[in-house]
């Protein structure tokens, strides 16, 4: 096979159509690389640039391929708004669905770049101009499609971060102001809740709902402000006791221990506190060392005790005035080991022991 070779010597142009004036009128050139053989395999290269000047282009392969690293779209744009614009207001791929004439874009998919939408950012951005679109449909009656990926990532610098900049901490803004009614789902998922297993898995709501109301120990605090209430187990934590702690104005830097707050309620399996009363056992007890315990009524109301009550050897009170300590100690000469100490108003003591029905009729017949 041998190959013909034309030699120019400048440009060549070649002119369908041309009437009388030179000009051409429009008209087809062909190559025909093996049609009339059934052969349409044959290969047009062009060593250089191509440029296309026209309305449409229609490429009516099999299979195409372009090596090219970037493919720009909107070339030329002669827009002069201050940091761009696609004055179109939408770039991108369309693909055709099969639907002719003026249902083509009504059933066509597109990925476009709209430039006259925008939405709102959260960090050093406010609103930023430009939305991303899946959809079928043209702009205006869009029903927009899913994508299926791996994984999103965020650089620091996008508006969806706090504040921009390196090291800054970035947000993935799912909905946003413009969807202030969305919701996220996994819906057409089965028992989603039952996967959540890994740390920084997301939880569904039934998840939570079975966490906070069916047996599981995940509830282990609720708080509200400095206040909260800690519930800890010996089967989740062996290194402490079984309790249920209740503080209120508790240190936030310190939740974990109880002495930074107001105990209000403190239950164990040995002890039920209640403000600063202790219950432990079949015993009632102030909480702290050297403190009272005050049995008091309101108004003329009594303390009544409707069975026999045990005084126990102890330290002798101190009585502030107004007041009679009553104690036991060893019997003494009254014989009832039964004593009582008052202070008066000048700050004098008397101290002495009641004197049993016995003593005092001996007593009365050696004095009669």
């Amino acid at each position: 096979m041998t190959t013909d070779v034309l030699r120019l010597q400048g440009d060549y142009l070649i002119q369908t159509r041309v009437n009388s004036a030179g000009v051409s009128t429009g008209g087809t050139l062909t190559f025909d690389l093996g049609s009339q053989t059934g052969n349409s395999t044959g290969t047009v290269i062009v060593n250089g640039n191509l440029i296309v000047r026209g309305i449409q282009t229609t490429v009516n392969s099999t299979d195409s391929a372009i090596t090219d690293n970037t493919i720009t779209l909107n070339a030329g744009e002669p827009s002069a708004v201050p940091g761009g614009s696609v004055s179109k207001g939408t770039a991108g791929i369309k693909i055709s669905r099969g639907r002719a004439g003026r249902d083509e874009d009504r059933f066509a998919a597109f990925f476009e770049y709209n430039d006259e939408d925008s939405w709102q950012g959260t960090g050093v951005k406010s609103q930023v101009q430009g939305v991303w679109e899946l959809r079928t449909g043209k702009v205006g009656r869009p029903q927009y499609s899913a994508i299926k990926l791996n994984a999103i990532r965020i650089d620091e610098y996008s508006a969806s971060t706090i504040s921009g900049g390196s090291s800054q901490s970035t947000r993935l803004n799912i909905f946003g102001s413009d969807n202030p009614t969305s919701v996220m789902s996994v819906s057409g998922t089965n028992n989603y809740e039952l996967r959540v297993t890994d740390d920084d898995d997301i939880p569904n709501k039934k998840y939570v709902d079975d966490r906070y109301l069916t047996y599981e120990f995940a509830a282990q605090r609720l708080v509200v402000g400095n206040s909260y209430v800690t519930t800890t187990d010996l089967s989740h934590d062996t290194s402490v006791e079984s309790q249920i702690i209740a503080v209120l104005d508790g240190d936030p830097t310190e939740r974990l221990d109880i002495t930074t707050g107001t105990v209000v309620m403190r239950l164990t399996p040995t002890v039920s506190q209640f403000s600063k009363i202790q219950f432990i056992n079949n015993q009632i007890l102030p909480v702290g060392t050297n403190t009272n315990l005050v049995l008091s009524t309101d108004g003329i109301g009594q303390v009544v005790i409707a069975a026999p009550f045990l005084l126990q050897e102890s330290n002798t009170p101190v009585p502030a005035l107004s007041q009679v300590g009553l104690y036991t100690d060893k019997i003494a000469g009254g014989g009832t080991g039964i004593f009582f100490k008052k202070k008066d108003s000048l700050g004098n003591v008397t101290q002495d022991e009641f004197v049993s029905r016995k003593k005092s009729m001996i007593l009365s017949i050696i004095f009669g």
